[in-house]
């Protein structure tokens, strides 16, 4: 699986790509903030894109609405540091397929990746 981390919190970034890289074989790549993110996943092929709700240069609700407006149809999870009633319908609505509120533990967040279906590049 392929897939690309935005997450500005450099301790949670970090820990994320090792334990997705060493433990899970996962291929991952990181950027720091809305901006790099969008631009990666409009250019490049990923699997499931990871999106942190607040980082520099975009937050990932709208990176997802204008994602899916570009026609990407990947997985999409969002990370928060907060769950707010509403904001859980705006980000469903703005297409991110799951979320999770941090902290999380690592088996919960690993199996939501799982669940993603792989990308075939092909529209069903």
């Amino acid at each position: 699986m392929k897939i690309l981390l935005a997450e500005d919190d450099v301790n949670l970034g970090e820990q994320i790509v090792y334990r997705l890289k060493k433990q899970e074989g996962y291929e991952v790549e990181w950027v720091l903030d809305g901006e790099e993110a969008y631009h990666n996943a409009v250019n490049f092929f990923y699997d499931v894109v990871i999106l942190d709700w607040m980082m520099p240069n975009g937050n990932g609700e709208e990176i997802c609405r204008h994602l899916r407006k570009q026609g990407y149809f990947g997985g999409i999870l969002l990370l928060s540091g907060t769950e707010i009633d509403e904001n859980r319908t705006e980000w469903l609505e703005s297409g991110v397929d799951d979320y999770l509120v941090k902290p999380f533990e690592f088996d919960e967040f690993l199996a939501r990746l799982q669940a993603f279906p792989a990308y075939t590049g092909i529209q069903g």
